[in-house]
């Protein structure tokens, strides 16, 4: 008997100790769980914490950039957000991002989990999307080899094409203004890339890369996407149960497809000596040498071709925009034009130094209608301290473009589109964005910061520049009513463009009207086959391949 109580003594305590420990484990759990989204000791302040969702349930899903430029004047020029279990640091000041993602790039050279985006929509291989890594770097290495500032000065014959084009399609079908100039905008960019125009609008390759973009960038942004980066164990569930995951697989299939067919048509024209100058001739340079996949290649032009399109067109709106609100803008840089240009020729790019308010045009629209109101999220790759707070490694680190270029103390009265801030800035956008000084501040992050600057920021910049000069020079721009325009009514994903509004473009007068035709004829019977109307003949002196071996950005 006493072997036997002996025994059930020790049983019972075997089940209590088993029922301690089940306990321990389960309050551990909830204790564990209970601290996700709560925001970790050092982090810079922000919004106060709910358990496991943190800040969710603040997120802003219209107009973000304005809910995050208040909670900047409450939380202080550096703040954190609780995204789940993800810091989310919001910077709004000029100051930070040149200290934090400029000076420190380095560091702030990666991104954060965009598993939606980068693994499952690109295949890993989309470079805006891409942690910082050997295949990155060789990206920003063959870019930089190819589209350098000097180098890009020989696609200037496509451009002028392109914008004479743009000009006649906007005296011929004013009303389809936004179409016209999404064309020229891709044309510029396919030419450069793949060796051929997009001849109009209704080409089916601009659709597809229309498409493709628009959905990147909304499919980014979408509630699902953001929790499965918020809460990695999500990622676990099988793929084919969740629509987000089937809708990003499409939408990597529909990307390659387009990608992988058109550098494989650039690829052999180049190989059989059938090309015209282009980056994909300095592209297959650039394969032989490091022995990168066709697939790697594809991505590589196809997101030039993405941005290059977007980027252009969507500023451009921004700039009609302006017109519109600011005519007084509009009627000084037509005086600036007719001085210099006067009515017999139309402008162009190797005007830019005899237009300096146009010039100005061109940056304050980037400071006044950044497109990118906030920066695509740079991650450090390792723990960081600043002014004594916590940058933890891995957190999605923002800036709130928008804010920093409508902050009062930079730009007095910022909602007031003025190009004469600019009257005494005669640096080009990528000297602006790399400079050391700070006594005059980047007026715009559009194109990025630190080593995701954007490496065709100088082909954008001459696009807008002619593109406004010559719009400027041939048309008025006007909309019946400004008042009802809402200037600050941005719509879109990872992208912004202006929300819609009524503008009327109109020739400002016969003459310019035949100028503008007989430049466009001119172009077309020099250079294109009447029938295909794709080059037919290049101008003398074009070189086939910009691909310099020894070229080497500076972080290297």
């Amino acid at each position: 008997m006493a072997i036997l109580t002996e025994h059930g003594s020790q049983r019972d305590l075997l089940v209590s100790a088993f029922t301690l420990s089940c306990f321990v484990a389960v309050a551990y759990g909830i204790v564990r769980l209970l601290l996700v989204g709560r925001r970790p000791a050092g982090l810079p302040p922000g919004p106060r914490t709910l358990p496991l969702i943190g800040n969710l349930h603040l997120m802003p899903t219209f107009k973000p950039y304005k809910v995050f430029a208040e909670w900047g004047l409450k939380y202080g020029p550096l703040y954190s957000l609780m995204v789940g279990s993800n810091p989310l640091i919001l910077i709004q000041s000029h100051k930070i991002a040149k200290d934090l993602l400029d000076r420190r790039g380095a560091n702030y050279s990666s991104r954060p989990d965009l598993y939606i985006l980068s693994e499952l929509a690109s295949r890993g291989l989309r470079q805006v999307a891409m942690k910082y890594n050997q295949t990155w770097r060789q990206i920003h290495r063959i870019n930089h080899k190819i589209l350098n500032a000097k180098a890009v000065r020989a696609y200037t014959p496509y451009q002028h094409l392109e914008n004479r084009q743009m000009l006649v399609d906007l005296l011929d079908t004013p009303a389809a203004h936004k179409r016209h100039i999404q064309r020229y905008s891709n044309a510029v960019t396919c030419q450069m890339v793949y060796g051929f125009r997009t001849t109009s609008w209704e080409d089916p390759k601009l659709q597809s890369v229309v498409q493709i973009f628009s959905d990147v960038c909304t499919l980014g942004v979408t509630i699902p996407a953001r929790l499965m980066d918020c809460y990695p164990i999500f990622q676990k569930i099988p793929k084919r149960w969740l629509s987000v995951c089937r809708e990003a697989m499409d939408l990597d299939k529909r990307c390659i497809s387009t990608f992988l067919g058109r550098w494989l048509e650039g690829k052999e024209k180049v190989l059989t000596d059938k090309a015209v100058p282009c980056f994909c001739a300095g592209l297959v340079q650039a394969q032989k040498d490091e022995g990168f996949s066709d697939e790697l290649a594809s991505y590589i032009a196809g997101d030039i071709v993405e941005a290059g399109s977007s980027t252009t067109s969507d500023e451009l709106f921004g700039f009609l925009m302006a017109m519109c609100t600011h005519p007084d803008v509009q009627r000084r840089a037509q005086q600036e034009l007719d001085a210099v240009i006067g009515t017999d020729r139309l402008p162009t790019l190797e005007d830019w130094d005899r237009l300096p308010y146009i010039r100005g045009c061109v940056k304050e629209t980037l400071r006044w209608m950044p497109t990118t109101a906030l920066l695509v999220p740079h991650s450090p790759i390792k723990d960081d301290i600043y002014q004594g707070m916590l940058i933890p490694a891995g957190s999605a680190v923002v800036i709130n473009v928008w804010a920093l270029n409508m902050d009062p103390t930079a730009w007095p009265d910022p909602h007031r589109f003025d190009p004469l801030r600019f009257q005494h800035d005669l640096r080009s956008e990528h000297e602006i964005a790399t400079t050391a000084e700070l006594t005059h501040p980047r007026h715009n992050y559009v194109f990025g910061a630190g080593r995701r600057l954007c490496q065709g920021m100088h082909v954008a910049e001459r696009s807008l520049f002619l593109a406004m000069a010559t719009m400027l020079w041939g048309f008025n721009i006007t909309t019946p009513d400004p008042r009802k325009i809402d200037t600050e009514d941005l719509r879109g994903g990872l992208a912004v463009v202006p929300a819609p509004f009524d503008c009327h473009v109109t020739p400002r007068d016969a003459k310019r009207t035949d100028v503008m035709r007989k430049e466009w004829k001119e172009q077309q019977e020099q250079f294109l086959d009447p029938i295909t109307k794709q080059w037919a003949r290049v101008p003398e002196g074009l070189p086939l391949s910009t691909y310099s071996a020894d070229a080497l950005p500076k972080a290297w």
